[in-house]
């Protein structure tokens, strides 16, 4: 029953049970494997961090190394063989649950934002084609910020850059804690330079 699980397993039978879904989840974590045997079913791919990507000791707050690790989700997708036809990857804070069928929410964000013109951070490499990373504003936020940082989407072969300049952008402020305040810094960063 959820009452007797943890948030990582709420989170996944939401997805499962309200939101519908049945495709693959990778789950990130940095518990060991065994934690999780037998608990999913076979498309929840279960991926531990690398102790690199922790930099326990460098973060006043601690929770950020935690936070951290949505920066390098495409490197660990990358590792999964099984993942080589995915190219949409819709990242999710375990502390969300999902509500309503999953195919509802993609209709809904296809329709408000059709996917390529969504808002978000963009980064242009040269001739390259656009770095970009969805960001989707929280409807209890009051604040300015265009988007949280528990529901994003990225594509495997587009967001890269923009994980790159997160990542930095996290690591240059070991005391602050709070990534969202890291992706909005290279938003407006990003944009003040696409207004020049």
């Amino acid at each position: 029953s959820a009452a007797k699980s943890s948030l990582v397993e709420r989170c996944i039978l939401s997805m499962r049970r309200r939101g519908d879904y049945t495709g693959k989840v990778v789950l990130l974590t940095d518990a060991p494997i065994l934690r999780y045997e037998g608990v999913f079913d076979e498309n929840v791919i279960v991926v531990t961090n690398k102790a690199e990507d922790m930099m326990n000791g460098y973060f006043s707050a601690g929770a950020m190394k935690y936070k951290r690790f949505k920066t390098t989700i495409l490197d660990y997708i990358a590792q999964e063989k099984s993942l080589d036809n995915v190219n949409w990857i819709f990242y999710m804070d375990i502390d969300i649950l999902m509500g309503a069928p999953f195919s509802d929410l993609l209709k809904g964000i296809n329709q408000k934002y059709i996917l390529p013109s969504a808002r978000g951070v963009e980064r242009s490499n040269n001739d390259e084609e656009v770095s970009k990373l969805y960001v989707f504003k929280d409807q209890s936020d009051q604040s300015t910020f265009i988007g949280s940082s528990g529901f994003i989407i990225m594509n495997r072969h587009t967001s890269e850059d923009c994980l790159d300049l997160w990542q930095e952008e996290i690591d240059s402020h070991p005391e602050s804690r709070f990534d969202s305040a890291a992706l909005a810094t290279i938003v407006e960063r990003e944009n003040s330079n696409d207004d020049r």
